[in-house]
């Protein structure tokens, strides 16, 4: 998620939002290392607060609590990257939607 949040802020397009946030010279920083091919050294620039300021990070078991608690007044839709391998992930995935779906149903 680091490389993802990373890429992201060195994109010129998003850096608005980057700069919104106090985070304007992160971003100036990244799309330097971007256009010089240096991929690998961006993601270590995206330290604990700025990854929780845009992902939201929990085990199984607390994921589905805290993105209600987070989003759970304007979002109204979520996707989840989560791999599938197996039934047991397939089993997962159904009780954090049920969790999250049922949750989101109370007034």
């Amino acid at each position: 998620m680091r490389a993802r949040v990373a890429f992201y802020a060195s994109t010129p397009q998003y850096r608005a939002a980057f700069e919104h946030l106090g985070l304007g010279d992160l971003a100036d920083r990244l799309k330097l290392l971007s256009r010089a091919q240096r991929w690998e050294e961006m993601p270590q620039h995206i330290g604990d607060d700025i990854l929780e300021t845009f992902v939201t990070i929990g085990t199984y078991d607390t994921i589905a609590r805290r993105l209600l608690d987070r989003f759970g007044k304007v979002v109204t839709h979520c996707e989840f990257s989560i791999a599938v391998k197996s039934d047991a992930d397939r089993e997962i995935l159904r009780g954090l939607a049920k969790d999250i779906q049922s949750d989101g149903a109370k007034p």
